[in-house]
């Protein structure tokens, strides 16, 4: 999806490791962090503009061809 961008993802599951929430820097769920960055990025809430999510995290989008 992403052109010369690789990135690890990882899924915590808040109910089931509360601790790794916790180190993590997880208030409120869902919760998108880029740990990568100094200070650490976060989007709370919603996920449904990707667009906006993507371009929030600063990785260009692969144009789409017809």
């Amino acid at each position: 999806m992403f052109r010369g961008h690789k990135c690890r993802i990882e899924v915590v599951d808040v109910l089931t490791s509360p601790e790794a929430a916790e180190s993590a820097g997880v208030l409120a769920t869902p919760t998108l962090s880029d740990d990568s960055a100094t200070p650490p990025r976060r989007i709370i809430g919603d996920f449904s503009n990707v667009d906006q999510i993507i371009a929030f995290f600063g990785c260009p989008r692969k144009e789409k061809h017809r």
